[in-house]
């Protein structure tokens, strides 16, 4: 079993009226984003696991719960015991943790561990046990428990039903248990009946990059992904859009396994990630940040997709039409400034429906860049704010 410390580079404060300490194990990876960037008068979005597979990451975390403020600084030490019936191992952070007096609410600790069951480790129960201590004093205890099974994957077929809810919100639901089923189903269904319809002009690649982000953050599933990748022929350019997306830390280990077809495919644009979005231009980019922020829930995809809403030079649709009267053609500036345009408004719409879909975490993050300024003009600010507004008009303020 590995244990990876990780330190948070802050501590964040909620008001709530308790006292305690709470343990959570976890497959979210959005946490440290949500302490960050999340209003401190608005409340965390936090899912627990309870059951995990040899491979598969997972995270614990703790809240430490204060109904009182502080009446003087505590230099808080934490020792994590890990236990079976038969082992335990132990985890201390290497520096204390200091409280300021007068802190008060739900304190989410700097401290977290990743955790990672391998080979060697047999089935059963761990149970994970918080000590905080400031000196010699003990101050609270939490524990929490997750069960090493041999296999969470679920393999049944899954329907459009399912796979249309599977993505909506995955960033506070994970479900890795099928999230190979959700791969199998889209590349033999979904894509066959979009490209039906559309003549072949659809565009997978938003929807590859959400495949790619959630295996990134399962890599148990990489074996069995490296041997789908040898099933059909008319798969081969998708399996490398998704495998160069997911990594060298997939492709190269499982490289002997992986479809020759398909690394042939990769090779032609020398493994070089193809939905690697630095700064959105096209709106296909913008579809592969909104996939990134519902399978992550982090901060960096809305914070690319609201630099589109900046104040640029444009073309509207109405303008472009009467400039291209009598088949006349938009010459490359021209086209440049319809692009803007063209993306601010996808901007706009997407996340007016992420939004309207009851995403409170976007909602969340938006207030944030709009009272922090974030690499915002006057026009998206504007913008920001009305979408705010309208989505609070729609929903409730509801906390």
């Amino acid at each position: 079993m590995k244990h990876i410390s990780i330190i948070l580079t802050l501590f964040c404060i909620f008001t709530l009226s308790a006292g305690e300490l709470k343990l959570f194990p976890s497959l979210m990876v959005n946490l440290t984003d949500q302490a960050n960037f999340v209003p401190r008068n608005r409340p965390l979005q936090i899912n627990t696991v309870s059951k995990v597979e040899r491979g598969q990451p997972f995270y614990v975390n703790a809240a430490l719960i204060l109904k009182q403020p502080l009446e003087k600084d505590l230099q808080l030490t934490g020792t994590m015991r890990i236990s079976t019936k038969k082992t335990e191992t132990s985890l201390k952070w290497s520096e204390p943790i200091r409280l300021p007096a007068g802190s008060r609410g739900v304190i989410i600790l700097p401290r977290y561990i990743t955790v990672i069951f391998d080979q060697k480790d047999k089935p059963g129960k761990r149970d994970f046990t918080l000590t905080l201590t400031d000196g010699d004093k003990k101050i609270l205890t939490a524990s929490a428990a997750v069960e090493l099974v041999e296999s969470i994957t679920d393999f049944r077929m899954m329907d459009k039903k399912e796979f249309d809810q599977f993505f909506a919100r995955y960033y506070s639901n994970p479900r890795p248990e099928r999230l190979l089923a959700a791969l199998n189903y889209f590349l033999t269904e979904e894509v066959v009946a979009r490209r039906r319809n559309r003549k072949r002009r659809y565009d997978p690649r938003s929807v590859l990059h959400g495949f790619a982000e959630a295996f990134k953050l399962n890599p148990q599933f990489f074996d069995e992904l490296a041997n789908m990748s040898g099933t059909e022929a008319h798969k081969n350019f998708d399996f490398a859009f998704l495998l160069a997306d997911i990594g060298p830390q997939m492709y190269t280990k499982h490289k002997a396994a992986i479809n020759p077809h398909v690394i042939a495919q990769m090779e032609k644009f020398n493994y070089r990630n193809p939905m690697e979005v630095k700064q959105p231009e096209l709106p296909v980019h913008l579809e592969i940040l909104m996939s990134e922020f519902l399978i992550t829930g982090r901060f960096a995809a809305v914070k690319r997709l609201t630099a589109t809403l900046t104040k640029k030079r444009e073309l509207s649709i109405h303008e472009v039409k009467k400039l291209t009267d009598g088949n006349k053609k938009l010459s490359p500036e021209q086209q440049k400034l319809f692009r803007n345009w063209l993306m601010r408004t996808i901007s706009v719409i997407a996340l007016r429906s992420c939004l309207k879909d009851q995403h409170h975490l976007l909602r969340f993050y938006l207030e944030y860049i709009l009272n922090n300024k974030v690499e915002t003009d006057k026009q998206s600010a504007t913008i920001i704010a009305a979408l705010l507004n309208e989505a609070k008009s729609t929903q409730g303020n509801k906390k």
